[in-house]
Parts: C-alpha cells; sequence; structure tokens
C-alpha cells in the first residue's frame, strides 16, 4: 500500500496543520464578538452542572433545536471544546453528526493538537470502549475529523486514510474510511459555508476512487452515489446518469458497492419510505443484479437508522421473485458482516 505514516515529514508538520485548525475555531469566538462569544460559552457550560456530558449533550441539543443551521453548527463548536476540557479523549463518543459535526469540529483538534497522531487510537478506543467493536457511527465520525483536519485534497485524502488503516475496523464498508470519503465529498465541515460540497465535473465522475488504496476502493465507491444526487438532485434522468457511471466501474466488488450506493443514496429523497425506494431502484435501466444491489443498499438505510429500521425488510421483498427476496435479504447488511 502506497500510504505509509512513517513517510510524512512527521510530528512537526502534522502538528502544525492542526494547530491552524485549532487557531481557525478560535478566530471564529473572535470574529464573533467578545461579549456574545462570552455569553454563549457561559450558557453552554452551565449545561453541564448536576449533568452528566451526555445528559448535557442532550439539554445542548434541545436548548439549540430551533436556532439557525450556522447558529446550531458555531454553539456545537464551543461544545465540543467544552466537553474536551471536561473529559479528555473518553468524551469523543458523546459527539455525534448533530449540527453539521460541529461537536467533533473542534474536539478532534483540540486532541490532535495535545496528543499528536496517538490521539487517533485514542479515539478508537473511546469508541469501542463507549459502543463496542461495531461502533460505525463513532468511526465514522473520526473520519469525518481526520477528512477535514487534513484537508480536501490528494495529499490529505491518503494521509486520512492511513491513519483510518491502523483503527479497530477492518471490513471494507463502514466505519472511518467512509467517513473520511463523506467529507470529502460532501465537506460537511469546511469552516466557510461556501465551500462545502464538492463540485461535480463529469470528468471527474469517478474521482477520487480511481486512485486511492484499492482496499479503500470499496468505501469510496459506496459513497460515491451520494455525491451525484446531492450535485444533481433535480436531474430527471440522474439515476440513469448514476447507473451508468457505476457501470464503468470495472472491479467487481467495487462495482457492486457503487450500486449499493444508488440504493443508499436514494433513501433520503424517498424520505426512508421502502415502497418509493424500491421504486426508484426497479427503474434503474440495468442487470436485474444490479438492482437488487441498490435494494440492499436501500435496505441497509433503512436497517441502519434505528427509526426506520422495521422497513428493511419491505425494501428487500416487495415485489420480488422468493428467490431474489432471499437473497437482498441475506446480503443488506453487507456493511457488517
Amino acid at each position: 500500500m502506497p500510504y505509509i505514516i512513517m513517510t510524512w515529514k512527521p510530528i512537526a508538520t502534522f502538528v502544525c496543520v492542526v494547530l491552524l485548525v485549532v487557531l481557525a475555531a478560535f478566530v471564529y469566538h473572535r470574529s464573533r464578538g467578545a461579549g456574545e462569544s462570552v455569553d454563549e460559552r457561559a450558557g453552554i457550560a452551565a449545561l453541564f452542572k448536576g449533568r452528566t456530558s451526555t445528559e448535557a449533550y442532550a439539554a445542548f441539543k434541545k436548548k439549540f433545536t430551533s436556532a439557525s443551521t450556522a447558529d446550531q453548527h458555531n454553539a456545537a463548536h464551543m461544545f465540543g471544546e467544552l466537553l474536551y476540557a471536561k473529559e479528555g479523549i473518553q468524551g469523543f463518543s458523546i459527539c455525534d453528526g448533530s449540527f453539521g459535526f460541529g461537536c467533533a469540529h473542534t474536539f478532534i483538534p483540540l486532541a490532535l493538537f495535545d496528543h499528536g497522531v496517538d490521539a487517533v487510537g485514542k479515539f478508537d478506543a473511546a469508541c469501542v470502549q463507549a459502543f463496542g467493536s461495531e461502533s460505525l457511527g463513532c468511526f465514522h465520525g473520526i473520519g469525518h475529523g481526520l477528512g477535514a483536519n487534513f484537508g480536501y485534497s490528494t495529499d490529505g485524502l491518503s494521509k486520512a486514510l492511513a491513519l483510518c488503516d491502523t483503527l479497530s475496523w477492518k471490513k471494507p464498508y463502514g466505519g472511518c474510511r467512509d467517513g473520511v470519503f463523506m467529507e470529502f465529498n460532501a465537506r460537511l465541515m469546511a469552516s466557510n459555508e461556501s465551500q462545502k460540497g464538492r463540485p461535480f465535473s463529469i470528468d471527474e465522475r469517478l474521482v477520487p476512487c480511481t486512485t486511492v488504496p484499492e482496499d479503500a476502493r470499496v468505501a469510496c465507491y459506496f459513497e460515491l452515489p451520494t455525491w451525484w444526487e446531492n450535485s444533481f438532485p433535480t436531474d430527471p434522468t440522474k439515476y440513469e446518469r448514476m447507473q451508468s457511471y457505476c457501470a464503468e466501474v470495472r472491479a467487481p466488488a467495487s462495482r457492486e458497492a457503487c450500486f449499493r450506493g444508488i440504493g443508499y443514496a436514494i433513501a433520503p429523497g424517498a424520505a426512508f419510505d421502502p415502497t418509493r425506494g424500491d421504486v426508484s431502484c426497479d427503474i434503474l435501466k440495468a442487470h436485474s443484479v444490479q438492482r437488487l444491489q441498490c435494494r440492499e443498499g436501500l435496505a441497509w438505510a433503512l436497517w441502519a437508522d434505528p427509526q426506520y429500521r422495521s422497513g428493511a425488510d419491505t425494501a428487500c421483498t416487495e415485489g420480488l421473485s422468493t428467490a431474489d427476496a432471499t437473497a437482498c435479504k441475506a446480503q443488506y447488511l453487507f456493511t457488517i458482516k
């Protein structure tokens, strides 16, 4: 594998990069105005009094539920700083994707600044301790943090993936790599709103998946359809386009991941309704096996969210022959198998 951690210009360069990210977070607070920042920080800090940090986070999200997206994200920055100050690295498992991953956005750089590369292994251990060895959401959060911290370049991507390789989750789907690729495409943690979302280019429709290490390509191709979906959401031919792009992928496992990724991308637009999602998969002018792979991705999207989990079997059975339904139900937990 060409991406080896030991070939970096070690810790000095790494710490400089992280320091810049941390300083950027602090510049934000200064730009908001000292009085407002101090008052807001004090209000968030008060949420920790008499509560566990998990309870404080729940109270925080409730407090800011009606705030603007920008204010939610910026307040979550402050919560992440306060959480890290109180809990250290073990507190990372409390952060989640709420408010644009704002909690992780500041938590991860601060921890990396204090602990260097070793912090990544500690994040991993904290995830395992809190949620077990299959804590995909937690590992996914690490991936988002690493992707944002190293930047949205080929070099940054390779460094983030190299660190993902050191973590507990080794399976081809999900986990840290999945978070890195989602962040590379969506740029959810970009500090400037105008920088969010990687611009689509027909010439780069399969980028970066054609150049990343082979063992990362399944995760990469699985994430690409979500980027395509977000790039041309109102195009009536979008699913035709997506299937044509997936059909270009030559390696069978990566092509399968791509078609599963279409199903995964369909789920939000279908309001996580398995029937609506099935219709979108079924209109693909692709081989029946690939339409079934789309169904598998849709079913996984439903199963992965407890709120919609009951619809996973429907996504895999509705309108299908007994043989296809059996095959789909046997495969839709592909991420964790």
